[in-house]
């Protein structure tokens, strides 16, 4: 028997996008990786998932969409919805980095690591959300590294997340939270694993078409109005780049006709480490960072927190 809701707002034209990619399996997890160190003097254990749990309900409370399920994704007019309480055992998972690896024989220790959890990332990128209408679509996988730094314990912590409750800088959000509530939210929240959300819980952002002006400029518009009538050279003179579609022709965007096989599709995954001096010249992150993790066709995106 499913328990009641609480109607928050009908989704958006972007969120109703996201809502139907992911019902129809074109689309599944997006994810977001942290490497934690977790000092040998702190009482948190990373195989004890009862540990993380006063974090946990710290991002729920702090980050409204966290406690938000969706109503008729299989519908053409989909909407947010707040369940009565929320069953934390189908969010937070703990993994076993070995019984997840197909290679042994790397005898790097980062090289191992990162192999890893590729492979990891791609196993939950691929794994659909259900009871969607009950369970919030995300979760949290916690997944401790076998050897130990000098420093302490690592794990390396996953959010994954429907797309149409974030982004990659949501999951940064999220990140930045966790951190924050595995430092004090046990003053504030038990280890019980049910969450009863509350009715004053902070609102939903607005959507995106509210919440901005998506204007388009003239330029845009006047180069696809006009642009594919204009000689190529009149668009260079004027420093005008003509669309791709104009370039291409009419059927750029069609795509070569295909079929899809839940059973049989896989996300496609390249990592990438970048190292910390060329990153931060490129990008100003509060946290501090070590490497930076990239799967472009899975987004996924792995940082290592400073304790």
């Amino acid at each position: 028997m499913s328990e009641s809701t609480e109607f928050i707002r009908t989704a958006s034209k972007n969120e109703r996008r996201y809502i139907m990619r992911h019902a129809l399996g074109f689309y599944n997890a997006l994810t977001l990786t942290g490497l934690y160190t977790i000092p040998h003097t702190d009482s948190l254990n990373a195989n004890n998932l009862d540990k993380f749990i006063p974090a946990l309900k710290h991002c729920i409370a702090v980050h409204p969409f966290l406690s938000t399920a969706i109503k008729g994704e299989n519908t053409e007019n989909p909407s947010f919805v707040r369940p009565a309480s929320i069953n934390l055992r189908n969010h937070l998972h703990l993994v076993d980095m070995l019984s997840n690896s197909t290679s042994s024989s790397l005898t790097d220790k980062d090289d191992r690591d990162l192999h890893l959890i590729t492979q990891v990332t791609k196993k939950i990128h691929d794994e659909p959300f259900v009871n969607v209408d009950q369970q919030p679509p995300w979760k949290v996988l916690i997944v401790p590294l076998s050897d130990e730094a000098a420093s302490g314990q690592r794990v390396y912590i996953i959010f994954a997340c429907s797309h149409s409750h974030g982004d990659g800088k949501s999951g940064l959000e999220f990140h930045k939270t966790f951190l924050e509530g595995l430092k004090y939210a046990h003053e504030l929240y038990d280890q019980g694993y049910l969450y009863q959300t509350s009715t004053s819980a902070l609102p939903l952002l607005p959507p995106l078409e509210e919440a901005a002006n998506l204007s388009i400029t003239w330029r845009y518009l006047f180069l696809n109005l006009f642009g594919r009538h204009m000689p190529s050279i009149a668009c260079r003179l004027l420093g005008l780049q003509p669309p791709a579609n104009i370039i291409h022709g009419f059927n750029a965007w069609t795509g070569r006709a295909m079929t899809f096989d839940p059973s049989k599709f896989h996300t496609g995954s390249e990592a990438l480490l970048v190292k910390k001096d060329l990153l931060t010249s490129f990008y100003s992150i509060e946290i501090q960072v070590e490497t930076l993790v990239l799967a472009p066709f899975s987004d996924k995106l792995s940082l290592t927190f400073e304790p």
